[in-house]
């Protein structure tokens, strides 16, 4: 992911804004000890997937804040 990023970064030197659209529903059953699997693959997915994305752009410095435009 990160060579992506870092080709992104390149080729658009003022980028100072990052949209994830990363998501997944996987039905659960929440009587069944195994929907434990599928509540840990939405979490990963949904909220640790999105993370990974600004942390790539944050570590080439392509999102830090201090290009803020009004």
């Amino acid at each position: 992911m990160r060579d992506s990023c870092r080709g992104r970064v390149h080729s658009h030197p003022s980028l100072d804004t990052i949209v994830t659209m990363s998501g997944v529903m996987i039905l659960e059953d929440l009587r069944d000890p195994a929907h434990f699997a599928a509540a840990r693959q939405t979490i990963d997915t949904n909220l640790l997937g999105t993370i990974r994305v600004v942390d790539a752009f944050a570590d080439l410095g392509g999102i830090d804040g201090r290009h803020h435009r009004d």
